[in-house]
C-alpha cells in the first residue's frame, strides 16, 4: 500500500509539472486565439473544439487540461463549457481503439520536439516547445498511472469487478480510474482481462459508468493550479458525469446500449468500445437538449 501511495504521489507531481509547462507556453501564444474564440462561444464551436482537440491529443485529460489553461485568463459561457466537455467525452471513446500504443508514441514525439523547440530564441517557437514538452510530461505521468494497474491483481478487486451489484461496479470503476487517471486505460484493462475472467458486458457497462466519474479528479486537480473561476469547468465535468451515470443506470438503458453494441459486431473488444461510445453519445445528446437548465444550475455555483 505504501508503494502505491508513493508511486501515485510521484506521478501526480510529474502531471503537475506538465501542467506548469503547458501554462507557460499557452500564456505566450494563445492570447489572440483566446480573444477570437471568446467572441464566438457557440455550442457548435464548443463541440468541434472539444472533439478534435481530444482526438488530436488522444486524451480527454490532456485536452480538458489544455482547455482550462487556454482560457484561464478569460470568462467562458457555461453552454460553451458543457458543449466542449461533450465533444471531449465522445472523442475519448474513439481513442480506445488505439490505447495500446498511441499515448506512448505521442509522449516521445512531444518530449523530443518540445526539448528541441524550447531552446529556440524565437518566442513563438519557444512557447510551442513549452506546450509540446508539457504535453509530453503529462503523457508520461498518465503512462505512469497506467502502471499502477498491477495493484488491481488481488482477490478483493476481482470480487468487486465480478460483483452482481451495479452500484459496486460503478464505485469500483471510480476507484480504479482515480488511480490510473484515464477511462481509456480502464477500457484497455477490461479488454485485456475480459477473456477467462467471467466479466460480462453488463459488468463492463457499469464499470465504464464509474470510469467516467473517476476521470473528474484529474480535471479538478488542474483547476487547483489555475484561477478560481476555472473551477466551473471541473464542476461542470463532475455534474455531467454523475448525471450521465444516473440517467444510464436503469436496466432498460443499459440493455438497449449493450444489445445495440452486440448487433454491430461480434468482437467483444469492439463491443466494449461501442458501449463506451454509445453511452457518451446518448448522454451527450441529452445534455445538449437540456443545456439551458443545466447551465442555470451551474451558474449558481459560479456566483
Amino acid at each position: 500500500m505504501y508503494t502505491l501511495f508513493l508511486s501515485f504521489a510521484v506521478y501526480l507531481s510529474i502531471f503537475l509539472l506538465g501542467i506548469a509547462y503547458l501554462r507557460y507556453g499557452c500564456s505566450g501564444i494563445t492570447q489572440p486565439l483566446v480573444k477570437e474564440i471568446e467572441k464566438h462561444q457557440t455550442i457548435l464551436n464548443g463541440l468541434w473544439l472539444g472533439f478534435f482537440l481530444t482526438l488530436l491529443l488522444q486524451s480527454s485529460s490532456a485536452s480538458i487540461a489544455l482547455f482550462i489553461i487556454f482560457f484561464a485568463s478569460t470568462s467562458l459561457s457555461i453552454p460553451f463549457i458543457i458543449s466542449y466537455l461533450i465533444g471531449a467525452n465522445v472523442a475519448t471513446t474513439i481513442t480506445s481503439q488505439l490505447f495500446v500504443w498511441n499515448d506512448q508514441t505521442l509522449m516521445f514525439i512531444c518530449l523530443l520536439a518540445g526539448l528541441i523547440l524550447i531552446f529556440n530564441k524565437r518566442n513563438i517557437i519557444h512557447w510551442v516547445g513549452a506546450i509540446l514538452l508539457g504535453l509530453g510530461v503529462i503523457y508520461s505521468s498518465l503512462l505512469g498511472f497506467r502502471s499502477l494497474s498491477i495493484f488491481l491483481d488481488n482477490p478483493l478487486v476481482e470480487q468487486s469487478l465480478l460483483s452482481g451489484q451495479p452500484l459496486i461496479q460503478i464505485i469500483t470503476g471510480i476507484l480504479i480510474t482515480s488511480i490510473v487517471q484515464s477511462s481509456t486505460v480502464l477500457t484497455g484493462i477490461l479488454m485485456s482481462i475480459n477473456d477467462g475472467t467471467g466479466l460480462s458486458l453488463v459488468h463492463i457497462y457499469y464499470l465504464l459508468l464509474g470510469a467516467n466519474i473517476g476521470t473528474c479528479i484529474s480535471v479538478w486537480i488542474v483547476t487547483l493550479t489555475q484561477p478560481s473561476h476555472t473551477r466551473i469547468i471541473a464542476y461542470a465535468h463532475i455534474l455531467m458525469n454523475i448525471i450521465g451515470a444516473f440517467i444510464a443506470y436503469p436496466a432498460i438503458v443499459s440493455g438497449f446500449i449493450i444489445q445495440w453494441s452486440e448487433s454491430i459486431t461480434s468482437s467483444t473488444d469492439q463491443q466494449i468500445v461501442y458501449i463506451s461510445f454509445l453511452y457518451n453519445l446518448f448522454t451527450g445528446l441529452i445534455f445538449l437538449i437540456f443545456i439551458k437548465p443545466i447551465s442555470r444550475t451551474l451558474g449558481l455555483l459560479r456566483r
